[in-house]
């Protein structure tokens, strides 16, 4: 009888199991991979957009007012190949106007992700 009264106190005790199952790992393991495959497929797009902002930025800079929209967009095509930035120049709008230059390039990327399923990305990057 005491063995018995000792199992139903270790049983009002047990508030259930605890732990980390395969269920629950596995779950997990798919979120995880998950997330990562999205961060190695869309990062690019955005480390470029990244990139041309900068370019964009630093070409105004460099750009003299008495330079053509084409020179400034040669200027471009040539920064953006050593970049191994891929957008077309036809992209890039260039705005003169009281002695200034602006530049936006207005884009996007489509990025497949699995299967029949698409990422649609839109970037719009101004100096």
């Amino acid at each position: 009888m005491i063995a018995l009264t000792k199992n139903r106190q270790q049983i009002k005790n047990y508030n259930g199991e605890s732990g980390f199952g395969a269920v629950g790992f596995l779950i997990g393991f798919f979120v995880a991979a998950l997330i990562v495959v999205l961060f190695i497929k869309v990062f690019p797009s955005y480390y470029d957009n990244f990139a041309l902002n900068r370019i964009l930025r630093t070409e105004v800079k460099d750009a003299r007012y008495a330079e053509t929209p084409s020179q400034i967009r040669g200027d471009l095509k040539t920064r953006l190949s050593v970049a191994y930035i891929h957008i077309p120049v036809k992209k890039i709008v260039v705005i003169k106007e009281h002695h200034t230059i602006k530049l936006t390039a207005d884009y996007h990327r489509t990025i497949p992700l699995f299967y029949n399923i698409s990422l649609y990305i839109h970037f719009i990057a101004t100096s």
